[in-house]
């Protein structure tokens, strides 16, 4: 029996041991558990300080930016009124040039129009003149045609030279059918 007592004692004294160990193991991986959770914690507490960080630095560089742009915008500003100054000046500057200019291309464009009325004068003088010569020429051979009408039929024969008119051969052929 004795041996029974110390064999289940061994036993016992084996069964917690092994719960001595296993209750070690849980207290050693909750501690471990608890350390992962504490170092979770003070990540997310440093990441939540740097974003905070981050945002100031953001902020400041954002207020910093327009600040920069608005002295650009009122610089910019400036710089076109000064332009514009300059330019008023120059326009007041010019307008006697202008007009002066403006004058002289008047009187270039007046003298080009009395110069094409002059030329269209003379043209038209020389088509009228054409003209009239040609009426004179035409009515020297109307005259021409009749005195030689008249002649012929007072029955005098006047020379001719040349291809008979027209109304002549058609006497001749009136007069040859009578034959």
């Amino acid at each position: 029996m004795r041996a029974h007592l110390r064999h289940k004692a061994a036993k016992e004294a084996r069964k917690a041991e092994a719960e001595a160990i296993h209750k070690g193991r849980l207290a050693e991986r909750e501690q471990q558990r608890l350390a992962k959770v504490k170092e979770r914690e003070r990540k997310r507490g440093l990441d939540l300080q740097q974003e905070e960080q981050r945002r100031r630095e953001r902020q400041v560089r954002d207020e910093l930016g327009m600040r920069a742009h608005l002295r650009h915008e009122a610089a910019i500003d400036a710089q076109k009124a000064q332009e514009k100054l300059v330019r008023e000046a120059a326009l007041r500057a010019n307008a006697e040039d202008r007009s002066t200019k403006r004058a002289i291309k008047v009187g270039q464009a007046q003298a080009a129009r009395t110069s094409q009325d002059d030329h269209r004068r003379r043209e038209r003088d020389y088509r009228d003149e054409a003209g009239r010569q040609a009426i004179r020429r035409h009515k020297l051979a109307l005259q021409a045609q009749k005195a030689q009408q008249k002649s012929l039929t007072e029955g005098r024969l006047v020379a001719f030279d040349g291809v008979l008119p027209s109304f002549l051969e058609g006497v001749s052929l009136y007069e040859a059918s009578f034959d």
